[in-house]
């Protein structure tokens, strides 16, 4: 069954029919399309647009265009002598330097880095978080097929035992056994349940699916490969890829290029006016004719010194000071927290991966002990409660297992988030 017959899209939301079955590629995709966490990478993307055009505005001319009207009178003696005036003003201005004008330039480079970084951190985290729902669900799925089968011989036992003490086969006690073993097996199967069906509806609402189906994960445990992560050459990618250290870099250089901005704000401003007015005591112009006929135009350079407002020039020249630390005592902090966060995810990886192979190590035995079991219960040399305590050994050595091989891929997602996604050509972020 494809997935196009499972759900339909209504707005920007996935609805859901029935149970879905979901690998983890399709999971990202459909998260790419309709999660709530995909809202803010589009917002910083808009906002890297936005940003740049707001030095931009320092840069462009600026053409102005008014008419004003004017009436009225005075006495001249016993006369009394109305009079109206009509003025219209056309021209641009058109800034030639300023610091504001120059920093303007620079920071349009830094402006852009910070938002794209911002956007492939919310891509990243869409990823990370997509990903390790999806090895959750498909955790506890595994696990849940593991206590059914728990319940079934349990409670397959409790019946033998039953039988067993109505034909005084057995005591009392260990009927009470065998009744006690099936209802801890049942609520086990019910806790587990409950947890299956908070996994579902997380990775639903990673994604944005909605609904009230199912979805179930369709991508299996494989086994991991073995892998070889050299710390100092993974710290080095950390530093150059990690979005959320790349955007404080990009905020410190901001604040730092606002910094001596307004140290260098004692030059003057100069900007260039080209301006044609016209005054007639008639009528506005009709015809554009009659404006040029009628208006005089003005070229005119000024010049304006900001250092002069001593007080406003020493006041900014604090508030950037304070900011330029502030961003600088920012950055250490990410830099740190994303040191431990490197340093948590690589130690944490390695000892998965030396978790994964004690336990693949204990479930091979616990099969090969299975094999043996089932033999010597075949032959009757074990009872029926032996090869039970050794049915639940290894089900519980499968679930060490698979739990194993989940964490390395919970790992694995995570130094993945902690690089970011690579900078294609083009500046996108790529998986």
């Amino acid at each position: 069954m494809s997935i196009g017959s499972l759900f339909w899209v209504l707005g920007v939301g996935l609805v859901l029919a029935d149970t879905l079955k979901l690998s983890l590629d399709s999971a990202l995709a459909i998260a790419q399309k309709n999660s709530p966490y995909r809202v803010e990478e589009r917002y910083h993307r808009t906002a890297a647009f936005q940003r740049i055009a707001e030095p931009m505005e320092k840069i462009l001319p600026s053409p102005f265009f008014n008419l004003n009207y004017y009436q009225g009178e005075y006495e001249k003696g016993n006369l009394v002598i109305k009079e109206k005036s009509y003025q219209g003003a056309l021209g641009i201005n058109q800034p030639i330097f300023s610091v504001d004008l120059l920093s303007g330039l620079v920071s349009i480079r830094h402006l852009y880095r910070y938002e794209r970084a911002q956007a492939r951190l919310s891509r990243s985290e869409l990823k990370y978080l997509t990903t390790t729902a999806y090895y959750d669900l498909l955790k506890i799925q595994e696990v849940y097929q593991v206590k059914k089968k728990e319940v079934a011989k349990k409670e397959s036992l409790f019946l033998f035992s039953a039988e067993g003490y109505r034909l005084n086969k057995i005591s009392k006690i260990d009927l009470l056994r065998s009744e006690n073993d099936y209802y801890l097996a049942k609520m086990e199967e019910e806790n587990t349940l409950k947890s299956l069906t908070l996994a579902q509806e997380n990775l639903k609402g990673v994604i944005g699916i909605k609904g009230d189906g199912f979805v179930h994960a369709d991508g299996g445990l494989t086994e991991p490969e073995s892998i070889a992560i050299d710390f100092s050459d993974f710290f080095q990618n950390l530093i150059q890829r990690n979005p959320e250290l790349n955007a404080a870099t990009e905020g410190k250089n901001l604040a730092r290029l606002a910094y001596w901005s307004s140290i260098f704000n004692f030059l003057p401003s100069v900007s260039l006016s080209l301006s044609s007015n016209y005054t007639d005591s008639l009528s506005f112009p009709r015809r554009f004719s009659e404006w040029q006929n009628r208006a005089v135009s003005n070229l005119s350079l000024s010049l304006s010194f900001p250092f002069l407002d001593f007080s406003n020039y020493s006041l900014t020249l604090l508030a950037k000071s304070q900011e330029k630390r502030l961003k600088d005592l920012q950055w250490k902090k990410t830099w740190l927290s994303l040191y431990q966060s490197a340093s948590d995810a690589y130690l944490s990886l390695k000892e998965a991966f030396s978790r994964y192979y004690y336990a693949k190590k204990n479930w091979e035995l616990a099969k090969e002990l299975l094999r043996l079991g089932e033999e010597e219960r075949r032959l009757g040399r074990i009872s029926y409660l032996d090869l039970l305590d050794i049915e639940t050994k290894y089900h519980n050595a499968y679930y060490l297992y698979i739990a194993a091989i989940a964490e390395i891929r919970e790992n694995e997602a995570r130094i993945e988030y902690l690089l970011g996604p690579v900078a294609s050509p083009r500046g996108e972020g790529k998986e």
